[in-house]
């Protein structure tokens, strides 16, 4: 399994809006190929960071299937416009 970290700056100004959204756009990531689970989590003392974290089953599953998928751009279309920088997107796996 795959953990993929997008750490999201949101601009302040539509942070409540993009929460609301995320949540109606969930569905287009939830229903991708290799798609485990996931969750959104808050920084605390930035209210404007974001970290979601993505279980994937494979790298593959993300970087190749879902991204390259027009389910990935209606996802980033209702998402995007939020973002104040670039997501930053890495992925980890279990150290064994």
């Amino acid at each position: 399994m795959i953990k993929e970290h997008a750490y999201l700056t949101i601009n302040p100004f539509s942070r409540q809006e993009f929460i609301s959204t995320i949540h109606k756009a969930f569905p287009y990531l939830t229903s991708a190929e290799g798609y485990i689970g996931h969750e959104l989590l808050q920084n605390y003392e930035k209210p404007n960071q974001f970290l979601l974290v993505v279980h994937w089953r494979t790298i593959e599953d993300h970087t190749e299937t879902f991204v390259k998928s027009d389910v990935f751009k209606e996802w980033e279309k209702l998402i995007s416009p939020y973002f104040e920088s670039e997501p930053i997107v890495l992925h980890y796996s279990d150290v064994k």
